[in-house]
């Protein structure tokens, strides 16, 4: 009788420490239900991304994030935007990646929804919320408009091609075969002040560059990354 309670107890107790083993503790999503918790283990830096080997759960997979020195291997970190993108080739690399995640931002401590634009940074190609920054109001390019003109009647620019002028203030390449960049040009209208472009030219920060593209509104490429006005497709010119 002993023996059968003893091995009782032993079984009982191995059930539980499996069933406490296999639980998963979401409590980090409790005020942010769209956070993702990975564990890093492995990090390739490139002079415009870092690549990171994640493991989420049972799951691994590659992502990337604007380049940082911010992730150490073997930490945890949260996410909560992202896109997926297949067959991507990494030109740094030169590797191409069957499935890779593009993350706007990771951080080491889990964060609540009404907190996710204070750890923003510009997305690798989100619609992230950009501050305007303080540049010298720069003149529109001969047959051009301001983005004050642009942003106080949009309706009437949209699907139409245009010339615009300003400082680079954030400049993403390579992402969907396409280098992304934000101008402005120190004006502002309905509390518009700054322009998303996709391009294939390339430019840095602090560039006053020139662009010439069609104005597309409400541009919703999924997984989250809309844009309320997008220049698409532009051809730049680097100002000298």
């Amino acid at each position: 009788m002993k023996k059968l309670i003893y091995v009782f107890f032993v079984l009982a107790g191995s059930i539980l420490f499996s069933c406490q083993s296999g639980n998963t503790d979401n409590s980090y999503k409790a005020e942010n239900p769209n956070l993702r918790r990975v564990v890093v283990e492995e990090i390739v830096q490139t002079p415009d991304y870092t690549y990171v080997k994640m493991k989420e759960g049972s799951d691994e997979y590659w992502a990337a994030v604007t380049r940082t020195d911010n992730i150490k291997k073997g930490g945890t970190y949260y996410y909560d935007k992202w896109m997926v993108m297949t067959d991507f080739k990494s030109k740094a690399l030169d590797k191409t990646f069957k499935t890779i995640y593009f993350i706007e931002k990771v951080s080491d401590k889990p964060y609540p929804e009404h907190e996710k634009a204070k750890l923003q940074e510009q997305p690798a190609n989100g619609s992230a919320h950009v501050d305007m920054k303080e540049v010298n109001t720069v003149e529109p390019a001969q047959g051009g408009i301001s983005i004050a003109t642009l942003m106080a009647d949009l309706s009437k620019y949209n699907g139409k091609t245009v010339i615009m002028r300003g400082h680079v203030v954030k400049y993403t390449p390579a992402v969907m075969n396409k280098n992304w960049v934000h101008i402005q040009d120190g004006t502002q209208a309905n509390g518009k002040y700054d322009l998303d472009v996709t391009t294939d030219g390339t430019c840095k920060i602090g560039d006053i560059v020139t662009f010439e593209g069609k104005i597309i509104l409400d541009k919703d490429f999924g997984y989250g990354y809309k844009y309320d006005v997008l220049m698409e497709n532009a051809k730049l010119i680097v100002d000298k």
